[in-house]
């Protein structure tokens, strides 16, 4: 039986996205009580320079169609 995520740690699930998914990037963030949030930020790349741009291009397209 598979683990629910809730009980996967980050680091778990990346992996498992990356096994799933030939290319990929997630960023994640986190707020934080600090006044510079450098460490709130978590990024995993899976992709050629080309792939990654491709897939931020089309998350753009999709932000702003979606309005945000």
């Amino acid at each position: 039986m598979p683990t629910p995520l809730e009980y996967l740690e980050t680091s778990e699930l990346l992996e498992e996205l990356k096994n799933r998914f030939p290319e990929m990037i997630f960023v994640g963030y986190v707020p934080t009580n600090k006044k510079i949030d450098t460490d709130s930020y978590q990024i995993c790349i899976k992709s050629s320079m080309h792939g990654s741009l491709g897939l931020t291009k089309i998350l753009e397209s999709a932000c702003i169609e979606a309005g945000e």
